[in-house]
């Protein structure tokens, strides 16, 4: 089965599976960075708001089906974790 990220998500960095079903991954390269989500098993993945100032995006990881976060950095400060209550 083949499995399309939404249009101009960049190369997948991470991904990370909370459950057979629902996984987050980010794609992208220094600069910019897509966050996108799956919860049918990956047939279909959605994107997500990337929030501001997150200039890279570098992993994800999940605990549960229901509690996910994505890491990243930026310039300014340094890292960023973004939590996600579900994927």
């Amino acid at each position: 089965m083949n499995q399309v990220a939404p249009a101009g998500v960049g190369y997948l960095v991470g991904v990370a599976c909370g459950s057979t079903s629902k996984c987050v991954a980010v794609a992208g390269s220094p600069g910019t960075g897509a966050i996108i989500t799956t919860k049918d098993h990956g047939v279909t993945w959605t994107s997500q708001p990337v929030p501001d100032g997150a200039e890279s995006l570098t992993s994800a990881s999940c605990a549960t089906g229901n509690s996910c976060a994505v890491v990243g950095q930026n310039q300014q400060s340094g890292a960023i974790v973004v939590g996600y209550g579900s994927p």
